[in-house]
């Protein structure tokens, strides 16, 4: 997947929706138990970063997200709203299909932790250590990877021919080799690695460069 490969550059945007169920436990000794349940839905997306143009997108199959996180100081966990988001943000970046992406709250469109937060604390009061929270998440994270340009490079890495102003050149993501698209497409049906390098290449880099976008 794109989070296990390095990157030239790459834009993270992510979403989510949440509710949050709160049952009272029946044992007084029983601790406070926190459990994230729901989907993840990723697509990724070959283009430069922060440009308008459309580039070839992949949406991966939902991943289940089922995480259990035992809370041994509810007071300071739900103390304040403050550190009842950050205790949030903590366990989304502990849940592995979850947490290799960047979840820095500039990336949010609404920073989900803290909206979770405001379903989660009214009514604890002092009774946190009282109650298993659940906590349904659907989050979707969309990933854009910088297929960049390749004025700089000279020529193919497989044919050595010129690759200046060529409409068929593309370079990986990564290792930022280039080739034409017409000399790399047949080593991708025989291996999913770069020529020259061996690098593995992520399902939405093959996939993108095997349906490039319809040129208008």
């Amino acid at each position: 997947p794109f989070r296990n490969m390095p990157s030239r550059a790459a834009e993270c945007h992510i979403r989510g929706e949440a509710t949050v169920s709160r049952l009272l436990n029946p044992h007084e000794n029983k601790r406070c138990v926190v459990k994230l349940l729901g989907d993840l839905f990723a697509s990724y997306e070959l283009r430069k970063p922060g440009s308008q143009a459309r580039g070839s997108v992949r949406q991966e199959a939902p991943q289940g997200i089922y995480e259990v996180f035992p809370i041994c100081d509810p007071k300071t966990t739900f103390g304040s709203r403050r550190a009842c988001s950050d205790a949030v943000h903590r366990m989304l970046k502990e849940t592995p299909v979850i947490g290799d992406f960047d979840l820095a709250r500039a990336n949010w469109d609404r920073f989900l932790p803290d909206d979770v937060t405001g379903l989660v604390l009214p009514g604890l009061g002092d009774q946190a250590g009282c109650y298993d929270i659940d906590i349904s998440l659907k989050i979707w994270v969309k990933v854009v990877d910088d297929m960049a340009a390749v004025e700089d490079m000279a020529e193919c890495c497989i044919c050595l021919s010129d690759l200046v102003e060529d409409r068929d050149a593309v370079r990986l993501p990564g290792c930022s080799h280039a080739f034409h698209r017409s000399c790399l497409t047949p080593w991708l049906h025989r291996a999913k690695t770069c020529p020259m390098c061996r690098a593995v290449m992520p399902s939405h880099v093959l996939y993108s460069l095997m349906h490039p976008p319809k040129r208008q």
